[in-house]
């Protein structure tokens, strides 16, 4: 059981969490006039690639099997894929059309 892995576990599934309820994108975007539920779409895009991280470092950290070893790294994988694909998506909708 690897301490770390599972401390950054709960640090992702929090993180996921809290953007899918809103809470958290209000510092990120800063005090502006969004509503809560305008400030809510953004998170839930956003938090199944979080969730995906800590799920997949829950199973680097709390496994010691091989074989759970090579599913956590997978979901590692698509979970940063899919992050990076939503930032690369939501810089050519947003940040080219101008």
């Amino acid at each position: 059981m690897d301490i770390l892995y599972l401390t950054l576990c709960v640090v992702f599934m929090v993180i996921g969490i809290q953007f899918t309820r809103g809470k958290w994108l209000r510092l990120l975007v800063g005090h502006g006039k969004q509503s809560q539920e305008e400030l809510k779409k953004p998170g839930l895009i956003i938090a199944p690639g979080l969730i995906g991280l800590g799920l997949s470092m829950f199973f680097l950290g709390f496994f010691d099997s091989r074989s759970w070893d090579n599913i956590g790294n997978a979901i590692f994988v698509l979970s940063v894929a899919y992050l990076v694909g939503t930032v690369i998506l939501a810089y050519i909708r947003f940040g080219c059309g101008k």
